[in-house]
């Protein structure tokens, strides 16, 4: 049987869940400022939301577009 919530108590349904976190920049020299920001907002979301981020992966200068190269 679940646990009764407790008055003023938020719900979690993804706590105790874990994730990968998985950051890309296609901009070669805007890549460490914009996967940094990437990375700071996905942990505070993980926090937030009870989430354990067991893994990280960055792909700096990948295009999003299939034959594309970075710029």
């Amino acid at each position: 049987m679940a646990k009764a919530q407790k008055m003023g108590e938020e719900r979690k349904p993804l706590a105790g869940k874990r994730a990968v976190a998985y950051y890309r920049c296609d901009i070669p020299d805007q890549c460490d400022a914009a996967i940094l920001k990437q990375q700071e907002r996905i942990q505070r979301w993980a926090r937030d939301h009870g989430v354990k981020i067991v893994a990280e992966f960055a792909e700096r200068g990948a295009s999003k577009i299939p034959g594309k190269r970075a710029r």
